[in-house]
Order: C-alpha cells, then sequence, then structure tokens
C-alpha cells in the first residue's frame, strides 16, 4: 500500500503532459492509498476487556475457601463431604447481565453467628431477633440447604435507605440476607474496601436491619434503622429466579 502510493506520486511528479482525466484518476488512486496506508500504521488503543469468568474455577475457589474456614469440621463432614454437599453454579441468566454479576456459594446449615465466628467476622447482634424481611414481594424465605445465587453488591444503591431500596426491588431481585452477605464476605472479602452493606433481607427486631461493615479495622456484622440513609452503607441485593 505505502509502495504504490510512492509509486504514485512519481508518476505524477515526472508526467507533466498526463491528460486532465489520467491525471485526476491516478491523484484518487493515490489518496485513497496514503488513507489506507495511515489507518494500517495507526496503532490501535488496547482496550482493558474483562476476562469471563470460569463459573467451575469460582465454584472451586468459593468452596476451598469455607474448607479453609472449617466449614466441613463444622459440620461433622469431611472435605470431600462437604464440597459434595455444595451446589454448583447455574449460567448466569441474561436478565442478569450487568446487574447481578457476582456469583456467591451460601452456606444456610450453620447459623449466622457460627459463620461468623468461623470466617472471623465480630458479631453484634447478640440475642436480637432476626428474621427473614417479612414483606418481601414473594414472601422469600432463606432455604435449609446451601444455594447458589447471582448478586450486585450495592454499589448502585449508594446513599438510598434499605426502606427506600426495598421499595424500588425489580420483580426478579430480592434485598440480600444475612446469609447472602456473609457468603459474599467469604467469596470476596476486598468487597468492604470501598464501602458498607445493608441487608434489605434481615429484619433485625421491629425497625432494624443487619448489615455489614468495617469497625478499627475490624469486619464486623451489625445492625441499623431502615429508614437512614447512610453514606458509607449500600444495599447489596440478589437476582431473583
Amino acid at each position: 500500500m505505502i509502495e504504490w502510493a510512492k509509486a504514485g506520486r512519481d508518476i505524477l511528479s515526472q508526467n507533466k503532459n498526463l491528460a486532465p482525466i489520467e491525471k485526476a484518476l491516478l491523484e484518487s488512486s493515490v489518496q485513497t492509498a496514503e488513507l489506507a496506508a495511515g489507518a494500517l500504521l495507526t496503532p490501535v488503543p488496547d482496550i482493558a476487556v474483562e476476562p469471563k469468568l470460569n463459573l467451575n474455577q469460582e465454584w472451586m475457589r468459593q468452596s476451598q475457601r469455607y474448607i479453609d474456614f472449617g466449614f466441613h469440621t463444622k459440620l461433622g463432614l469431611t472435605e470431600e463431604e462437604y464440597l459434595d454437599s455444595l451446589p454448583k453454579f447455574e449460567p448466569q441468566p441474561e436478565a442478569f447481565k450487568g446487574r447481578f454479576d457476582i456469583p456467591v456459594i451460601v452456606e444456610t446449615r450453620i447459623l449466622p453467628q457460627e459463620q461468623a465466628a468461623l470466617a472471623k467476622l465480630n458479631y453484634y447482634l447478640g440475642e436480637l431477633k432476626i428474621a427473614d424481611w417479612s414483606k418481601d414481594p414473594n414472601k422469600y424465605k432463606t432455604p435449609d440447604k446451601p444455594y447458589t445465587t447471582w448478586m450486585q453488591d450495592g454499589k448502585g444503591n449508594l446513599n438510598k435507605s434499605v426502606e427506600n431500596v426495598r421499595k424500588a426491588l425489580a420483580k426478579d431481585e430480592r434485598g440480600a440476607s444475612i446469609f447472602d452477605c456473609i457468603a459474599l464476605f467469604i467469596a470476596r472479602p476486598e468487597i468492604l474496601k470501598d464501602h458498607s452493606i445493608d441487608l434489605p433481607g434481615t429484619s433485625v427486631g421491629s425497625v432494624d436491619a443487619a448489615c455489614l461493615g468495617v469497625w478499627f479495622d475490624r469486619p464486623e456484622v451489625c445492625y441499623g434503622r431502615v429508614g437512614h440513609a447512610n453514606p458509607g452503607f449500600v444495599s447489596a441485593s440478589c437476582g431473583r429466579v
């Protein structure tokens, strides 16, 4: 391409007697060649593409985290038995893409306070009554067996109270529970570097909701008022299937 453009320029400069139509056609061809050559030589900027998540590898990574924390021992299972008891990830539903992009294995056979102790989370709910949010539109109940879910970590709910987030839940969305969020912390402990997380799916007493945060550099399970929008907290949620 570059050679042809150069040769064309030489012909134009050396042949002054070209007919106007010949000169115009040759000039047009040379310009086209020069433009094409320039496009080929222009470096293409690197575009950061997030690697596609391998669900099998992610399942192995998360399940090993549970093993490392001793969840299998708490349940009286061998490592192999515990791994066999955990559900595998299902492919991400199309409607969840860009909305609920974090796959999480959720353990429900161990009480939240005991899970918190295993995962090195301070637990400040004490003897307070915790329960699934009773006004969930689809009457969601935490399963007795482990399950998988697709989550969002709450960044889309910045400066929104739990109360307002609950009112705005989509039909295929539910508020994350205390079980979901302990699982999220186990899967991605770095999640708390950016913000603390309110849990619209778990009620504490009659006017509060559970939350996951950091206090004096220590991760903790605590609670807060559903009507208060704390700028340091965001509400996590899960895709509903």
